[in-house]
Order: C-alpha cells, then sequence, then structure tokens
C-alpha cells in the first residue's frame, strides 16, 4: 500500500482505478477542506472524507460523459463532484460551524427574561376600546382596505374610516 502511495502519479493522465483517482485529486480535497474548515479545524477530517466520497462518485460517473469525450481532464470532472459532496456537509453542519451565541447565553428563567410591557399597554388600550372600534382595527391589521372598512363598518367614505383607525392608533400607542 505505501508503494502505491509514493509511486508517482500523472496528474494530466485520466486514473486506472479508484485509488489512483483520490492520489490525483488529493491537492483539491486539502484545498477545499481547509476552506471550509478555516475556522473550524475539528470538521477537518470529515471534509476530506467528503472529499473522498466526491472523486469516488466522479470515478464511477466519469466514464461515457460529455467531459470525457471532449478531453476535459479527469481532476477537472471530480473538482465539481468533491465541491457538492463538502458543500452538502458543510449545510447539514451550518449551525454548529456559524453557532456564536454561547450556550449559557440562552437563559430563560425568570430572573433574566425581559416582557414587553409596551405590548402589555397597548393591548389594555386596545381591550378599553368599543367593539365597533376594535373590530375596525382587526379589519386593518388583517389587510382590508379603508372602503371594505367604511362599506361593512357604515362610515360615509373611506376617508372618515381611515381618519377614525388614525385615531385610534394614537390612542392605543399613547
Amino acid at each position: 500500500m505505501k508503494n502505491l502511495l509514493k509511486k508517482k502519479i500523472d496528474v494530466k493522465t485520466n486514473p486506472k482505478d479508484e485509488l489512483e483517482a483520490i492520489q490525483i485529486c488529493m491537492p483539491f480535497i486539502l484545498k477545499t477542506a481547509h476552506k471550509w474548515t478555516r475556522n473550524h479545524r475539528s470538521y477537518f477530517q470529515d471534509f476530506v472524507s467528503e472529499g473522498y466520497c466526491g472523486v469516488l462518485e466522479a470515478f464511477k460517473r466519469y466514464k461515457g460523459t460529455k467531459y470525457e469525450e471532449q478531453g476535459y481532464r479527469f481532476s477537472s470532472y471530480a473538482w465539481l463532484w468533491i465541491r457538492v459532496y463538502q458543500r452538502e456537509l458543510a449545510m447539514k453542519t451550518w449551525k454548529f460551524m456559524n453557532n456564536t451565541q454561547q450556550e449559557n447565553e440562552v437563559n430563560m428563567d425568570n430572573e433574566s427574561y425581559e416582557m414587553n410591557v409596551d405590548h402589555i399597554s397597548a393591548k389594555m388600550e386596545f381591550d378599553k376600546l368599543d367593539l365597533i372600534d376594535q373590530e375596525l382595527v382587526l379589519m386593518k391589521m388583517e389587510g382590508h382596505t379603508f372602503e371594505e372598512i367604511a362599506e361593512s363598518k357604515g362610515f360615509q367614505n373611506l376617508h372618515k374610516a381611515r381618519a377614525r383607525y388614525i385615531e385610534l392608533c394614537e390612542k392605543i400607542s399613547a
């Protein structure tokens, strides 16, 4: 096995077996693994392993493709598969690789939990409104136009409905 690894491989030729394919693509595998794990070296071996899988997939698929017929080198074709496999691993581990929040920062006990007092007071003010005014605000929040609100609630025109809505919003937020 060591003799096979020490054997000089011509990277400009297409590989004859899977081991030769891995040897040809090893610089690509290592380079892309280093890029993916720039700040997370603990995942380096995982990315190298995925690179190997990409090379093996490329070796299985390369024979008879348009790339082979057009004279592309195997390494150019394999590079695409190396990237695909390593990218899939990155997407699976993305949560872990980009997690900047420390575990002890997420503390939802009663001492650290802050309530939005403004929201509570707005809800209390909303509850004090007449039923018709509450329905007007809810209809606008649901996306109805002022013209629809004016027709359903008995306003003379959409301008009166809009004016009432603005008045209610000011009353709630005060």
